[in-house]
């Protein structure tokens, strides 16, 4: 709901206020930077028709629902392994609601490194979303 949505970004501008900097900060050491697999994500060229669909999406209306940034985030982190920073800063780029501590605060929670414990994703949530991609698809891309 737009509450739920208002009370999420004041959350996050709130938390980012409070601990400034440490939002952009990649606690986990379990991940690379390939410039290729981030170029294929960006580009909508990866092995995952789901993410390419997003990407898509992403790169010509700047427009992503929740559900769609989680998948696509946690595709990043968990499946190519690549920093979480770096995917925030592109969502930044191209996302046309333009919340930078909202963004990089959900993208902290994609990475399991949140502040908020309950809300964090771990690379079992991303393979629980996997296993629901045939759902997933047909709400996206339909």
């Amino acid at each position: 709901s737009l509450l739920d949505n208002l009370l999420t970004r004041d959350y996050f501008r709130f938390m980012l206020k409070k601990y400034p900097n440490s939002v952009f900060i990649n606690h986990s050491k379990s991940y690379s930077i390939d410039n290729v697999l981030i170029e294929k994500w960006i580009t909508g060229k990866t092995d995952n028709e789901v993410v390419n669909n997003i990407m898509y999406r992403l790169n010509n209306s700047g427009v992503l629902n929740e559900q769609e940034q989680t998948y696509t985030a946690t595709y990043f982190i968990y499946e190519l392994k690549q920093n979480w920073l770096i995917g925030a800063a592109y969502f930044e780029q191209q996302l046309i609601d333009y919340a930078p501590a909202t963004i990089y605060g959900q993208w902290s929670h994609y990475a399991d490194q949140g502040t908020n414990i309950k809300n964090n994703k771990t690379e079992e949530d991303w393979y629980k979303l996997k296993e629901q991609n045939l759902a997933i698809a047909e709400l996206i891309c339909n």
